[in-house]
């Protein structure tokens, strides 16, 4: 028997992401997502994801910790979600609401250089996740706090984010 394949983490073009299919929740068809956007009302009954190029409504939705469990139109059984496990869902483009100064969406930062204050490249930004308080950034083995005592500068046009961290933050720290 054969785990669910990998997903294409290749942009869709005219697409966002918004979440991530981590597992099945239930027999009835319920899937478990984390979420890839700081706008939780994306989740909420009566609106439309894309599945694998297919718009779908949802029925209904619960938070639970960090990930939101939803119930998409045409998924009644557990068999029928399991082969979405490791799907991204997405939202048209033209559905992304305006950003506050000092926000970004995640699709702008995934692949991001990440440098020191004093120039060392720490890696690039490989993830990010959404967390109660705020989101963090996993970058080179380390969960970086999207806070500005963490992330002193983002700069979008040369995709390149500058760090401070704390020792011993980052695998390959001598402190």
């Amino acid at each position: 028997m054969t785990g669910p394949q990998q997903p294409t983490l290749e942009p869709v073009e005219g697409f966002v992401p918004i979440g991530r299919i981590v597992g099945t929740f239930g027999l009835r068809g319920a899937v478990k997502v984390v979420p890839m956007t700081g706008f939780p009302d994306r989740f909420e009954e009566g609106k439309t994801v894309y599945l694998q190029g297919r718009p779908l409504k949802i029925l209904r939705h619960a938070w639970h910790k960090t990930q939101v469990r939803i119930w998409l139109e045409g998924f009644k059984r557990i068999e029928e979600a399991q082969p979405i496990v490791g799907e991204l869902l997405y939202v048209p483009e033209e559905d992304v609401p305006e950003l506050e100064a000092d926000e970004f969406l995640v699709r702008d930062l995934l692949g991001m250089e990440a440098y020191s204050e004093d120039g060392r490249f720490l890696g690039v930004v490989e993830e990010v996740l959404a967390a109660p308080a705020h989101d963090l950034y996993r970058i080179g083995g380390a969960l970086v706090p999207a806070v500005k005592e963490f992330v002193v500068r983002v700069d979008l046009k040369q995709r390149r984010m500058v760090i401070r961290p704390i020792p011993g933050l980052f695998p390959d720290d001598e402190d």
